[in-house]
C-alpha cells in the first residue's frame, strides 16, 4: 500500500483507549483498543461498533494501540471497505465479531462535526 494524501485518509470516527498485556494479563480483556466513544453518523457507528468493544484487528493487521490504527489508517482511502475484529462482553466472555466498514472521510467529518482541532478521535 502507499501512503494516502492526510485529505482523503480513511476514518472510524471513534475514541479509544490501549489495552496492552499488563492490563489485558490483569483483568483479562484482549489487548487492543477499547473504544470509548463512537461519533454520531460516523464508519464505526454505521458498522456496528459499539462503546467498549475493543478492537483487536483491522484488515487483518493485529491492533494493540491508537498508535497501530493511526499509522494504518494513513495507508487507507475514505470509502474503502475493511474487515475489523472487535471483541465485546457477552455472558462473562469475551466474543469475537467481525464487521466490514467503509472508511468515512476524516476531514469532511471533522469539519461538518466542528471537531477540526480534536485530533484523538480516529
Amino acid at each position: 500500500r502507499t501512503l494516502v494524501e492526510e485529505g482523503e485518509r480513511g476514518y472510524l470516527g471513534i475514541r479509544g483507549v490501549n489495552i496492552d498485556v499488563s492490563y489485558s494479563n490483569s483483568y483479562g480483556t484482549p489487548v487492543g483498543i477499547s473504544v470509548q466513544q463512537v461519533l454520531e453518523g460516523s464508519a464505526a457507528e454505521k458498522a456496528g461498533i459499539k462503546k467498549y468493544d475493543i478492537i483487536t484487528k483491522f484488515d487483518g493487521q493485529t491492533i494493540t494501540s491508537m498508535s497501530d490504527l493511526q499509522d494504518l489508517l494513513q495507508y487507507y482511502r475514505a470509502g474503502e471497505t475493511v474487515t475489523i475484529i472487535v471483541e465485546y462482553m457477552e455472558n462473562h466472555e469475551y466474543v469475537e465479531r467481525e464487521l466490514e466498514i467503509t472508511l468515512g472521510k476524516a476531514e469532511q467529518y471533522r469539519i461538518y462535526r466542528g471537531l477540526s482541532q480534536n485530533k484523538s478521535f480516529y
